[in-house]
C-alpha cells in the first residue's frame, strides 16, 4: 500500500502554500519563473467568497463616501481673514445684486 510521490509534487505543494501565504510575486521569485503569469496561471485561484466580500465592502465604502457631509465652499476667497462685519456687508452687496 505505497504511494507514489515525486519531488515535483512537493514543489507544487510548496508553491501553492507560498501563493496562499505570501502572494504570487514571492512564489514567482522562489520558484524562479521568468514571468509572473506562469506562477499566477498555475497557482492563483479566485476565492469567490472572498471576492464577493471584497466587492460588498467596496460598495459599502462608496455608498458611505457619497453620503459623507461635504463642507460648503466659502463664498469669499479668504473668509476667515475678514471680520464678521465685512462679511455681512459683502453679503448684503451680493444678495442685492442677485435679486
Amino acid at each position: 500500500m505505497g504511494g507514489h510521490a515525486t519531488p515535483h509534487m512537493f514543489r507544487h505543494t510548496v508553491a501553492q502554500q507560498l501563493v496562499d501565504t505570501a502572494g504570487v510575486k514571492v512564489a514567482q521569485e522562489v520558484l524562479g519563473h521568468r514571468h509572473i503569469s506562469t506562477t499566477a496561471d498555475e497557482y492563483a485561484h479566485v476565492d469567490e467568497k472572498a471576492m464577493l466580500a471584497a466587492l460588498t465592502e467596496v460598495a459599502r465604502r462608496q455608498r458611505h463616501s457619497l453620503l459623507a457631509v461635504v463642507e460648503p465652499t466659502p463664498r469669499y476667497a479668504f473668509p476667515y481673514s475678514y471680520s464678521s462685519d465685512t462679511v455681512a456687508a459683502l453679503d448684503e452687496l451680493t444678495d442685492g445684486s442677485r435679486r
